[in-house]
């Protein structure tokens, strides 16, 4: 095989259309708009507009290293971001707060001091 044949055979795929009646050719939306999320339920307030904060702000309220607040969203204990660009994503400051808030206290059994007069 000759050079200028490789190049044009190297990632060929055949593109196979839908021989089936009923199966959709529509090609899927990719503008990397995310669906927009609905409000909580059970909530009857009004939706209002929640604000965004990047990595550094994050960092500060939660005392996370990034690659544990990751390792954290992967196992599901840590809330997710959203995507804000192709190379960026934010969290809900709402979501990083109620996280904050939902941890556990250190608990700490009071301690007994011997007297200091005490003979054995």
């Amino acid at each position: 095989m000759h050079h200028h044949e490789y190049k044009h055979r190297r990632g060929a795929v055949p593109r196979v259309k839908p021989e089936r009646a009923g199966v959709s050719t529509a090609q899927p939306d990719h503008t990397g708009a995310a669906a927009p999320r609905a409000p909580p339920v059970g909530t009857d307030e009004q939706p209002r507009s929640r604000r965004l904060i990047r990595w550094p702000a994050v960092r500060e309220k939660t005392g996370k290293s990034r690659t544990q607040a990751w390792r954290d969203v992967r196992a599901g204990r840590f809330p997710a971001p959203v995507q804000t660009g192709p190379n960026s994503v934010a969290w809900y400051e709402d979501e990083i707060d109620a996280y904050v808030a939902s941890l556990p206290r250190a608990r700490y059994a009071p301690t007994v001091e011997a007297p200091i007069n005490a003979t054995p």
